[in-house]
């Protein structure tokens, strides 16, 4: 592909993406991407056949959502918040807008929810499993907690919530997960200790 084929390109995904975010799958046109990428509808086809194919290709520029993990100075809580506090990005803003766009998009056309389970859900599942086990691996988070698992449900708690209700979680709220679910189940755990008893006497 030419340098110019290539700005083309961005300048069509680029639109498509704005376009997406501001008034979603159903109401955006392809001439209304030709309008805002100053291209023609011929040079927008000849790529991406379908409206379907462009809104796929979008999905697929998602790229990774960066999930920190804050060192050993910091306490499990604040580690913690951190994590979620990246999940809760992707939920805001206009990244937020785009990706309740395409999760609408995603429920009527199968192929566009492939592309987001594909290019988000399941790459940020990963990465917010990852960033637990390294937790797990440094002795913070319990040696038997569940990182996978756990991960689901931070994205069910912050992100589903968003997409299924257009609600995000607050300051306040994901603080209560922190403290109230989080480190509960997550923090190390005391075992094989017994409460002392009275002595059994002779038989």
């Amino acid at each position: 592909m030419s340098r110019r084929s290539a700005e083309r390109a961005d300048a069509v995904l680029q639109a498509t993406t704005d376009l997406l975010a501001e008034v979603g799958f159903s109401a955006m046109t392809i001439d209304a991407v030709a309008a805002r990428a100053h291209s023609s509808k011929a040079t927008i086809y000849k790529r991406w056949p379908t409206k379907t194919a462009l809104v796929v290709a979008v999905a697929a520029k998602l790229g990774p959502i960066d999930i920190p993990v804050l060192d050993a100075s910091h306490t499990l809580a604040e580690a913690l918040t951190a994590i979620t506090a990246a999940v809760r990005s992707i939920t805001v803003g206009r990244f937020g807008q785009l990706v309740l766009a395409l999760d609408a998009a995603g429920r009527s056309d199968p192929a566009v929810m492939t592309a987001v389970a594909e290019h988000l859900a399941e790459p940020l599942h990963l990465a917010v499993s990852a960033a637990l086990d390294l937790l797990k691996q440094t002795g913070r988070i319990d040696d038997q907690a569940d990182t996978f698992l756990a991960a689901r449900m931070i994205l069910s708690a912050i992100v589903d919530r968003a997409l299924a209700r257009n609600d995000v979680v607050s300051a306040d709220e994901l603080a209560s997960i922190v403290r109230e679910w989080l480190l509960p189940v997550l923090s190390p755990q005391r075992r094989g200790t017994r409460t002392p008893g009275p002595t059994a006497g002779p038989g």
